[in-house]
């Protein structure tokens, strides 16, 4: 999996980095055959500056399931603010 070696890293695992009942997997559905212009406009961010602005790459975001919850469909933001959970780190794990 290839969120499993930097949630480890974090020392988040397996509370993210894998797909097994309990953890709390984020979903991605990516279309490989179009490209995305990053700007402020279209991350979702709460800063006000991003050193991607402008960066061109591979790839567009179609949808994101963050705890069973769409909270991106079609492109478009579905969630609700306040919806994000703070994971407290733990230590590395091998």
């Amino acid at each position: 999996a290839v969120a499993t070696a930097p949630a480890k890293f974090a020392g988040l695992f397996p509370r993210k980095g894998t797909l097994f009942p309990g953890s709390d997997a984020d979903l991605v559905v990516l279309d490989p055959g179009s490209d995305t212009l990053l700007s402020m406009k279209n991350l979702h961010e709460r800063n006000d500056y991003t050193p991607y602005e402008g960066i061109n790459i591979n790839g567009s975001i179609q949808h994101v399931m963050v705890r069973g919850k769409f909270v991106i469909e079609d492109k478009k933001q579905s969630m609700d603010k306040g919806y994000g959970q703070f994971l407290k780190r733990g230590t590395f794990v091998a």
